[in-house]
């Protein structure tokens, strides 16, 4: 060990030539004066000498394992001699006896002697173990399937199948009375659920009947929210039932009610229970409810909603739009918020009726390269339809399929035929050889880029966008009002419309496209302005 430990830390030190030291470390004798005469030379010998002391390790540990193999083979042997004398029977000889004993006595002195010759002893051995293997095949020939080693493996079959069984047998017992105590317990928790259940019900049936009533009227029979029977093996349910008539009591009311009526007891439930046990955050959503009314209930829904619902906020969706006009006629303006949605952007939702088309989104469209044309076609409609409710135009009435849909000809021929009754002209727009509200009714222009062409060149270009945008916005500056706004109103009984803004309210005339505007003070005292 002290040798391995030297020889190791020697070899780190002459292990690069260029830093090995001059001298010895131990005995500072100089490399040059030893015995191996230079750093390379000791470094082989080091590396020999660790190998032989490696061939040494490897040796001892061999003889250490094989003396511990002989002794454990030497324990063994002694440990079974003597039941192997003990079994000897008396007709084996008294020689094959005496040689076993006296072999038994020299293993016990080894190591302490040599150990005893065992040739003689090992031969007969041999030749009583083959004998013994011929009288053991002899005997399985003679008892064929009925040998003792397959009926002490049938016997130990049997034993392993009774443990199971037995096993099998307390497992049953114990999942029987374990079945019983759950059938128990859930018996309990079912009448629990039926008693809560049925609490619920009992609170939701008069405002339920309340709310379908003032849908369906006064005279609208009442329904009843009953559970099925205790016996019943499916009571995860409820029952909805109708006295439809004296010789129908209790019927479902599938079978004799109209799918309004359906309808209503299912918005009815919903709207009572929400209206119970929703105190903490009253809301109200209702999608497109009124599907499968005729004019009169949804009337009756929507004064319901007004009548019952005060303290809800009430969020209803609708596709109809007489339902929506309604709806705007009949409630508060200060309670209820009416938007419209005009259509669904994948990349920013839905578009309200009031988010409108600005310069800044068509300028960003051109910054992008690409064309704005759809834009522009939806920013004139915008402010035309802007200009037309503003004015009080009076416009077409649609066909039944587009009753309220305006097209931007349209719009602009109503303007156009408004301001010619009030003899008022807009001033030509350089590069137009008409007053451009012509332009707008025809809408040749922007129909280019917006619409599919069959020529091949029939789509316009970016430039070609941006000079009729100029041409429009000089056009639509035009209708600014000396104050700045854009705004208009008409009062009833006036023939021309003025400026929407209260401490305006300027009557309506062309602005000059070079007229500066004028924006008023609020008063001499108080310099400031609204833009």
């Amino acid at each position: 060990t002290v040798f391995r430990s030297v020889w190791k830390e020697a070899e780190k030190l002459f292990a690069d030539v260029a830093a090995a030291p001059d001298a010895c470390p131990v005995c500072a004798t100089a490399i040059g004066d030893t015995a191996a005469g230079s750093v390379p030379a000791i470094r082989d010998l080091l590396q020999t000498h660790l190998e032989e002391l490696q061939s040494y390790n490897d040796a001892k540990a061999a003889l250490e394992d094989a003396e511990t193999a002989a002794t454990q083979a030497h324990n063994q042997l002694v440990a079974r001699l003597p039941a192997m004398i003990e079994h000897l029977s008396a007709d084996d000889g008294d020689w094959f006896k005496n040689a076993l004993i006296a072999y038994q006595a020299g293993v016990s002195r080894w190591p302490a002697a040599d150990a005893p010759a065992s040739d003689a002893i090992v031969a007969e051995l041999e030749t009583r173990l083959a004998d013994l293997d011929q009288d053991i095949a002899d005997i399985q020939a003679k008892q064929g399937e009925h040998t003792w080693v397959k009926a002490k493996a049938s016997i130990d079959r049997l034993l392993k199948l009774q443990k199971e069984v037995a096993l099998a047998t307390r497992t049953a017992e114990q999942l029987n009375a374990l079945h019983e105590a759950l059938v128990t317990q859930a018996t309990l928790v079912s009448g629990k659920i039926r008693e809560k259940v049925q609490s619920l019900l009992d609170t939701l049936q008069a405002p339920m009947n309340d709310i379908y009533k003032e849908i369906q009227g006064a005279n609208a029979k009442p329904i009843r929210l009953e559970l099925p029977g205790e016996d019943d093996t499916n009571q995860q349910r409820m029952q909805l039932v109708i006295d439809f008539a004296e010789n129908r009591p209790s019927v479902a009311p599938g079978g004799y009610l109209s799918d309004s009526q359906i309808h209503s007891v299912a918005l009815a439930l919903r709207l009572a229970a929400i209206k119970k046990f929703n105190g903490a955050a009253p809301m109200i959503a209702l999608d497109d409810v009124v599907t499968s009314y005729d004019a009169d209930h949804r009337r009756a829904i929507g004064a319901m909603l007004a009548k019952m619902f005060t303290n809800s906020q009430i969020i209803l969706v609708t596709h109809d739009e007489r339902f929506f006009n309604h709806l705007k006629d009949q409630l508060a303006a200060k309670d209820w918020q009416f938007t419209r949605i005009i259509g669904l952007d994948p990349a920013s939702g839905p578009r309200f009726a009031d988010h409108k088309v600005s310069d800044e989104m068509i300028a960003d469209r051109w910054a992008k390269g690409d064309s704005a044309a759809n834009e522009m076609r939806q920013a004139e409609e915008e402010w035309l339809l802007g200009i037309a409710r503003g004015f009080g135009v009076n416009v077409r009435i649609r066909q039944l399929e587009k009753a309220y849909s305006y097209e931007r000809s349209e719009l602009a021929s109503a303007i156009g035929g408004f301001l010619r009754e009030l003899k008022l002209t807009p001033a030509d727009v350089p590069g137009v050889n008409n007053r451009f509200i012509t332009s707008l009714i025809k809408g040749d222009i922007e129909n280019f880029g917006s619409h599919f062409q069959d020529g091949p060149y029939g789509d316009g270009s970016v430039g070609d966008e941006q000079t009729r945008w100029d041409e429009f916005k000089r056009f639509r500056a035009q209708f600014e009002c000396v104050c700045g706004r854009t705004k208009y109103k008409r009062p009833f009984g006036l023939s021309k419309p003025v400026c929407a803004h209260e401490k305006c309210e300027t009557q309506f005339a062309f602005r000059s496209p070079k007229e500066p505007a004028v924006v008023p003070l609020e008063s001499a005292g108080n310099p400031t302005s609204e833009a």
